[in-house]
């Protein structure tokens, strides 16, 4: 598939671009290499090679979700610059 340089026009009107007409002849000369090398990769034999959505063969470590007794609220106020009712008072951010 080869660009032209309507595709190019079209393209710099969808991203809101100018260019001038050099620009254009380099754009679509680079846009066209670019073409041509997905094409080549389109032209890999992959028979036999199964799909994959990720390269990495990574897997989420669980541990066990344990019960354990919190933190003492008391203590926690105590660090809190303001605090009422067992809750940490900030300032307001919307309005």
């Amino acid at each position: 598939m080869k660009a032209d340089l309507k595709d190019v026009e079209h393209i710099a009107k969808l991203s809101r671009l100018s260019f001038s007409e050099e620009e254009k002849a380099a754009f679509l000369e680079e846009f066209n290499n670019t073409l041509e090398h997905v094409e080549s990769i389109f032209s890999v034999d992959t028979e036999g090679v199964e799909p994959c959505s990720n390269v990495f063969s990574l897997q989420n470590v669980f541990r066990e979700d344990l019960p354990k007794e919190s933190m003492d609220n008391e203590l926690l106020m105590r660090t809190a610059p303001a605090a009422e009712d067992g809750a940490y008072l900030v300032p307001k951010t919307v309005e």
